[in-house]
């Protein structure tokens, strides 16, 4: 997680993205991994969990 640390400092220092254009893509390449890990390892268990939020977000009731 240091290159979001990397790219926020940077943000906040510079006060302009496009100066932080490096950190952002490498913010940007750790998301894109993530999700291929997660596709690549429990689509199953995380399509489930997401369905449930989304459910879950639009109906307040409890679910059994």
């Amino acid at each position: 997680m240091l290159s979001l640390q990397e790219f926020m400092l940077c943000y906040a220092e510079e006060k302009d993205p496009r100066k932080c254009i490096n950190e952002g893509k490498e913010v940007t390449r750790c998301g894109i991994e993530f999700y291929q890990n997660v596709r690549e390892h429990c689509a199953d268990e995380f399509t489930k969990y997401w369905r449930c939020v989304d459910y879950a977000s639009h109906n307040m009731t409890l679910q059994k």
